[in-house]
This record gives C-alpha cells, sequence and structure tokens, in this order.
C-alpha cells in the first residue's frame, strides 16, 4: 500500500532525500518516472496520500487549480526501485517537506516503449 514517509533532509540531491550514496549499495537504482506506470490503484491512493499532505499545511482559500497544478507538475522529483523487494519508492516535495512513497512490487511496471524502423 502506498504511504508517505517523510523525510527530514532539506533538499533532494547529494546531500538531501535520494541521495545516491549508499543506495546502488541498498539494492536502489534511480529510474526517469516518464518509464514508470502505476496501477489505478496506486494512482488513486497516492493521490489520496499526497492531498491529505496538502491540505494540512495550506488553508484552503489558497487551494486553487493553479496551485495544484504547480504541485502535481513536481511530482515526484525522483524515482527509484529497489533489487530485493521489487518496490518503487517516489522521492517527492510537497509543500516544502520531502516524501517518500512506497509503492510495492505488481503495483507498478515499466512501459513499454516502441522501437522506431
Amino acid at each position: 500500500m502506498a504511504a508517505s514517509i517523510p523525510n527530514v533532509c532539506p533538499a533532494p540531491g547529494p546531500n538531501g532525500p535520494g541521495a545516491d550514496q549508499g543506495l546502488e549499495a541498498l539494492g536502489f537504482h534511480e529510474i526517469d518516472f516518464d518509464d514508470v506506470f502505476l496501477s489505478r490503484e496506486m494512482v488513486v491512493k497516492v493521490g489520496e496520500v499526497a492531498w491529505s499532505l496538502i491540505r494540512r499545511r495550506v488553508p484552503g482559500p489558497w487551494l486553487t487549480a493553479e496551485f495544484m497544478a504547480d504541485v502535481v507538475e513536481g511530482f515526484p522529483q525522483r524515482a527509484f526501485w529497489q533489487d530485493e523487494s521489487g518496490a518503487l519508492v517516489l522521492e517527492a516535495e510537497i509543500i516544502g517537506q520531502y516524501h517518500a512513497f512506497v509503492i510495492p512490487s505488481g503495483q507498478w511496471g515499466v512501459r513499454e516503449v516502441p522501437v522506431l524502423h
């Protein structure tokens, strides 16, 4: 099941969440999110968790369509798959906090890219 795991690191990159130091040794491999699809169930669950996090931090009048479009446009910042479990981990900044959304094996896959001849 998708869950948000808050990350106390201030920013992504070499010293923040998703830092590459040690991830390969732990069996994590970065993957381009554009190459990934989620099951319908996980899309709904991730959306519910993200929406809950946003509602807790943003006053109602600020929740405009434009604001939400900005949040969605930047989601997720990075994605990783894990050898042992087969899980996908999505790293996302939501209103200034970084979160990891864990998608179980079987609830995501790699898109097939057509080969042009």
